[in-house]
């Protein structure tokens, strides 16, 4: 993991800001031990947040991806609505008896219910 994985995971877009977007950049697109990029930890996160009705956080953790999504890209204009069409149509699994979610790219996650 990076340190941009570990600011995914906690929502902090305060550290994100303190590496700066040259080196926010290069983490973002490194993965972590999972194969998962930062915006996918974020994402992730945000579902866990939403399901535990956090909203603030389920917000604050998508803030979160959106940025290491801009950063991965280099699409400084890229939001929320944007990181989801990249992932629509391909949600590959949900095992809810052992809460294991796995969201390979091109699924559509910000618009599950």
């Amino acid at each position: 993991c990076t340190l941009l994985h570990f600011a995914a995971w906690g929502g902090h877009l305060d550290v994100i800001d303190v590496l700066g977007d040259t080196v926010a950049a290069q983490l973002a697109d490194t993965c972590n031990d999972y194969g998962e990029l930062p915006e996918s930890t974020a994402l992730a996160r945000h579902f866990e947040h939403r399901c535990a009705g956090s909203g603030d956080l389920a917000s604050q953790s998508l803030q979160v991806a959106a940025k290491c999504f801009q950063l991965r890209t280099g699409n400084q204009c890229a939001g929320a609505d944007d990181l989801a069409s990249l992932a629509t149509g391909i949600l590959e699994t949900i095992r809810p008896s052992d809460g294991i979610v796995s969201i390979p790219p091109g699924a559509d996650p910000i618009r599950l219910e």
